[in-house]
């Protein structure tokens, strides 16, 4: 097939051929007025015979163009509804409640920790005494020389 061969992409071949067939009475009515007023020239039978075939593909290829924007438009449609039904089924999670619980955590885990930090220093202190009691008991204590 040619480029100017049209073809019919159409889903509804009914309402493909009303609109032809009114671009058809519409072009065969205008036609018919301007053969009753003048005479068909031959150069106007040969404009109308060139630019017929082109007509007829710009006619075609709107139909075409005019038929997936129907067909966009019911996808669309379909998308839509999908989209506006999952918003009305999804809960939205609650965040809030959420942060606010993790913050709560994180104030308790910060008074642990400083909790054990003061235990920490407190063994550390003990211990230091510890240290020091023992260096004490063994230089006051009376070495023993073996021998």
């Amino acid at each position: 097939m040619s480029a100017d061969t049209p073809r019919s992409v159409t889903k509804d071949p009914e309402a493909s051929d009303a609109s032809n067939n009114d671009s058809l009475n519409k072009t065969n009515s205008d036609n018919d007025e301007s053969s009753e007023s003048v005479q068909d020239s031959p150069f106007e039978l040969t404009l109308q015979s060139l630019l017929a075939g082109p007509l007829d593909t710009t006619i075609w290829r709107l139909n075409g163009v005019r038929d997936s924007q129907v067909a966009l438009t019911t996808q669309l449609n379909l998308l839509m509804t999908a989209l506006t039904t999952y918003r009305d089924e999804t809960r939205p999670v609650k965040l809030k409640e959420t942060v606010e619980q993790i913050k709560d955590g994180k104030k308790r885990l910060q008074a642990i920790n400083n909790t054990l930090a003061v235990v920490e220093s407190r063994i550390r202190r003990i211990r230091d005494r510890l240290v020091a009691d023992q260096q004490q008991a063994l230089e006051s204590s009376p070495r023993r020389v073996l021998g």
